[in-house]
């Protein structure tokens, strides 16, 4: 997914903006803490790397990548969430684990127990992909609320 916001905002105060909302990367987060920003990642010149931080512990984190790019009256944003191809690779592998432990070798595998290692894989890869859209458009109205954005595209 990726869009472009354009704003009337100078390239400075849109960084500005990006980095007053923008926390340090921590592998754990105190949770209890009263204020969090609405992101964690870092901003380095017209370049942003964001995850979007969440109160409770999720199975899945999009990150979300993007630039500032100058134009003449009036600048523009443009960020694309990642799919978070790690979670699914690992949840891949779990299951297929645990569908090689299930198998019998004087029967093969079971059907019962081969459908429902599919589903289960299935139930989590829907989770994952709802849960990458979610965080792509949480961040994309997080994004257009703090540079001010006058407008949203796909792209």
């Amino acid at each position: 997914m990726k869009y472009r916001i354009t704003t009337g905002l100078s390239v400075g105060e849109i960084r500005d903006a990006i980095s007053e909302n923008t926390e340090p990367i921590v592998r754990f987060r105190n949770y209890l803490k009263n204020k969090h920003k609405m992101f964690e990642g870092y901003v380095s010149g017209n370049n942003f790397t964001l995850k979007n931080i969440e109160t409770y512990r999720s199975i899945a984190s999009t990150t979300i990548k993007g630039k500032i790019i100058e134009k003449g009256n009036y600048n523009t944003v443009e960020f694309s969430a990642i799919y978070p191809w790690g979670n699914i690779i690992f949840y891949g592998v779990f299951f297929l684990l645990f569908l090689f432990m299930n198998y019998d070798k004087r029967e093969g595998f079971s059907l019962v127990s081969l459908l429902i290692v599919v589903a289960l894989g299935f139930v989590i890869f829907i989770f994952i992909r709802g849960k990458y859209i979610m965080d792509a458009e949480t961040a994309r109205d997080k994004i257009f609320k703090i540079i001010k954005g006058n407008s949203i595209e796909n792209i």
